[in-house]
């Protein structure tokens, strides 16, 4: 599915809206500028878990040299991720994902697909009638890159050692937007990271039924929400780390004090990027480091 799809769905946008492990060890270390030193670990995966606030934006680079950005934040943090990947030098994106269309996850990437050569994006295709997110398609239009819609049993090359594995969404429900984020599973040998947007109960119950969803490092769902991490599928993930990526004093309440109850409860050591800024695990497949720079 190339760009004439994303005419497709500008032109369901503005009908919507006249309608209506094994031998596994963590480490942890904060530095006042840690990036520069983990990516002298030639041969290392390194996933950023960009602070944006009370949104999302994590990028990947693998040891390959190619690059992933899953969510680029709300608008306002657009310039934030452009600084942040001009800092790693980066000047290509091979992977875009687009979680889902909401404003948090998907307003930063405009910023990015104006200045990075952008080669493919994925999001779920799910009309939605917001101008950020028609602004986000037509400038995947005009810059002419490729287009796919993301479902559940596809995978995605990026890198002939790591497997990357989309195992949500299965099915569309155009009533709830967090239901149809685009979830991922990364795997480089022993160390496994899920990526799961904002995916709530319902998708975390199909991906248990469908999927082996065991992860060493975990993405909490929508910012840690209550609506998201049901017991269920954190007992079947199993994380030795999670991840909220979550703004300081922020009006939802996020993350809960249920859910922060849950993974406590399965012995995941919790990273926030409220608390800890921008966190950065680094692996090679086998062992792993986590660092953080606020």
């Amino acid at each position: 599915m190339k760009n004439k799809n994303i005419l497709i769905i500008a032109l369901l946008i503005i009908s919507f809206s006249i309608i209506g492990c094994v031998d596994v060890e963590s480490g942890y270390v904060s530095l006042s500028d840690p990036v520069n030193t983990v990516n002298d670990h030639e041969g290392n995966l390194t996933v950023h878990f960009i602070d944006v606030g009370q949104g999302d934006s994590i990028l990947i680079e693998t040891p390959n040299g190619n690059t992933m950005l899953i969510d680029g934040g709300s608008r306002s943090e657009g310039d934030t991720v452009t600084e942040y990947l001009n800092q790693l030098d980066i000047s290509t994106i091979n992977v875009m994902v687009a979680t889902h269309p909401h404003e948090d996850h998907i307003g930063g990437l405009n910023d990015v697909l104006s200045n990075f050569n952008v080669l493919q994006v994925y999001d779920p295709g799910v009309a939605h009638t917001s101008q950020t997110y028609e602004n986000f398609l037509l400038k995947i239009d005009a810059n002419n890159i490729d287009y796919s819609i993301g479902r559940a049993g596809q995978s995605i090359d990026l890198d002939p050692n790591i497997d990357f594995e989309i195992i949500s969404p299965s099915i569309i429900d155009e009533d709830e937007l967090n239901d149809n984020s685009i979830v991922i599973k990364m795997t480089y040998h022993d160390v496994s990271f899920l990526f799961t947007g904002d995916a709530e109960s319902p998708p975390e119950n199909t991906m248990v039924q469908n999927y082996n969803v065991d992860a060493t490092i975990l993405k909490v769902g929508h910012h840690g929400s209550s609506s998201s991490t049901s017991q269920t599928f954190l007992n079947e993930v199993s994380p030795d780390i999670a991840i909220i990526q979550v703004g300081a004093d922020n009006s939802y309440g996020h993350p809960t004090q249920n859910t922060l109850n849950k993974l406590k409860s399965v012995g995941a050591y919790v990273y926030r990027t409220d608390i800890d800024g921008t966190v950065i695990v680094s692996t090679d497949g086998f062992t792993y480091d986590v660092y953080t720079q606020y």
